[in-house]
């Protein structure tokens, strides 16, 4: 008996944790303005769960499109950068990671130059991303997104 509600308690929170996984990836594509960043990042600060760190950092990189200051929108960048790069080298086979870093390294001006991994992480997630784990749903989204990216210019 105790076996079995220690079974339970177990899927317990592997089911709270990949609800919040799921609502941080719904959530990081729905951000289209301040108000939405902010609340993105202080519900991705409270949870505890690495596969968050990815969407984490460059939601923190985003708050440079907020601010008119540029030191600030360097040092927003920079930060998110830098903790997204950790990331990776740490987990360079989490599709995730990748696909977010392409995302970014699309959108960020050039003269950042920070689009040095753009067509490697496209090409990562494209080949290894059926054999993932992720819902059907995000691997459609994320397929629709990088193809959509890879054709339009940088």
């Amino acid at each position: 008996m105790r076996c079995l509600m220690v079974i339970g308690l177990m899927l317990s929170v592997h089911l709270l944790f990949a609800n919040d996984i799921d609502v941080v990836r719904k959530q990081f594509h729905e951000i289209k303005d301040e108000e939405t960043l902010k609340a993105f990042l202080k519900m991705a600060s409270a949870i505890e769960d690495n596969k968050v760190i990815p969407y984490k950092e460059a939601a923190a990189m985003r708050q440079a499109e907020f601010t008119a200051n540029l030191f600030k929108k360097l040092k927003f960048f920079n930060a998110g950068k830098e903790q997204l790069e950790t990331y990776i080298k740490s987990n360079p086979f989490d599709i995730e990671a990748r696909y977010i870093r392409a995302l970014i390294q699309h959108d960020v001006p050039a003269i950042l130059n920070y689009n040095e991994h753009f067509e490697t992480d496209v090409k990562y997630v494209l080949d290894n991303i059926d054999a993932s784990e992720l819902s059907n749903d995000y691997k459609r989204l994320m397929k629709e997104t990088l193809t959509n990216l890879k054709n339009a210019p940088l």
